[in-house]
């Protein structure tokens, strides 16, 4: 098995007279969201429409919903630009993880060499899948004011004091996932802390050092 994490950085696409500056602008907008995201937006008195993001270009364009909580390399793709006025940066994320499996008995087939090149692969696909998220998100932020990808977008980056808002509001889902793991079997805790130490460990990398594929 071999595993891939990324961030997946949460952004508000509005339609016009609908752009969100700090969380209180959240309330009482139709916003489409999931997952944690929905459980917090809702709490922040937006009222909440699911669909499946095949459905955003049509709901935004109808007036079906307001905003919708998306991220910035799926915006080209979705052409979602072509009917919204603002996306709002609040670069809040969750961490998603992709497993790829291979049975075990093809495993234990390969030589040690072939299940070297498979994990060596392996971690070189993270690489790619990160340098590439990177670089297309700041593509998609440079563009969409130019009008390149559809109408002139207002890019406003949510002020560091507004975000910090949603960060507190995200702590009790922290802790609800800590015990949901000890329930398990698991040191939620545990697990909870040793990622933090790690995400402090190659955050410091970066600064020093940059990423991999920069050096």
């Amino acid at each position: 098995m071999r595993t891939r994490k990324a961030f997946r950085r949460f952004q508000l696409e509005c339609t016009e007279g609908n752009a969100i500056h700090t969380v209180e602008d959240m309330k009482g907008k139709r916003v489409r969201a999931s997952v944690i995201y929905a459980e917090i937006v809702d709490e922040l008195g937006a009222n909440l429409v699911n669909f499946t993001y095949g459905e955003v270009y049509q709901a935004l364009d109808s007036g079906l919903v307001d905003c919708s909580a998306g991220y910035l390399y799926a915006m080209r793709s979705f052409k979602t630009p072509e009917v919204t006025s603002s996306v709002t940066l609040t670069n809040w994320g969750q961490i998603t993880g992709f497993a790829i499996m291979m049975n075990k008995y093809s495993w234990d087939d390969l030589s040690e060499a072939q299940q070297q090149l498979m994990l060596e692969t392996g971690s070189d696909m993270v690489d790619f899948y990160a340098e590439t998220v990177i670089e297309e998100s700041q593509v998609i932020i440079d563009a969409l004011p130019t009008g390149e990808l559809g109408n002139e977008i207002e890019v406003i980056t949510m002020a560091d004091a507004e975000r910090d808002k949603l960060l507190a509001l995200s702590d009790k889902y922290i802790e609800q996932w800590v015990e949901e793991m000890n329930q398990v079997g698991f040191d939620g805790q545990g697990i909870w802390d040793d990622y933090q130490q790690l995400l402090a460990k190659y955050q410091q990398v970066v600064d020093e050092k940059g990423y991999p594929w920069e050096g």
